[in-house]
């Protein structure tokens, strides 16, 4: 059997989860990348079904991306540590439906850009090396963070 790493426990999942499983099955994503090590565990059974979901349509623009790899710089966060990297008090991330992110070998303007035309619900922003994007409900909602790129939003 397959070495799937550290078990973590989550809202929602009957059993043990490895780190290192795809979020579901055949999923480019693992619980390692969304809860950064397992350090950032879902309070709720709602935010784990969120993260599923958010992984799901990550694995599409991944796919529209040309299914390069993509790096996780920031996926769920939990209340205690959003507070700590000043994140914003309703921030998507805390609900799991938001994730940073890069494409390797692809500058963070390409990857917004292509995204525009793509991702018409929820939020995109670009910001110094990564990529926002969340599920919110409605939409769409664009920006750009400070010290970021300063691109055409729309």
């Amino acid at each position: 059997p397959e070495d799937t790493g550290p078990k973590i426990t989550l809202p929602g999942i009957s059993r043990p989860v490895g780190l290192y499983e795809g979020i579901y099955w055949g999923s480019n994503f693992t619980w390692n990348e969304i809860t950064k090590g397992g350090q950032r565990i879902p309070v709720s059974e709602r935010v784990t079904t969120r993260i599923v979901k958010l992984a799901k349509y990550m694995d599409e623009v991944r796919s529209i991306l040309g299914d390069r790899p993509i790096g996780v710089t920031s996926g769920y966060r939990d209340p205690v540590t959003n507070r700590r990297v000043g994140g914003a008090s309703r921030s998507r991330h805390l609900a799991g439906d938001a994730l940073d992110f890069y494409v390797h070998g692809e500058n963070v303007v390409d990857t917004f850009k292509t995204l525009k035309k793509y991702h018409n619900n929820g939020g995109l922003a670009v910001g110094n090396g990564f990529v926002h994007i969340d599920l919110r409900p409605g939409g769409p909602v664009r920006w750009h963070y400070p010290g970021g790129p300063n691109v055409a939003l729309w």
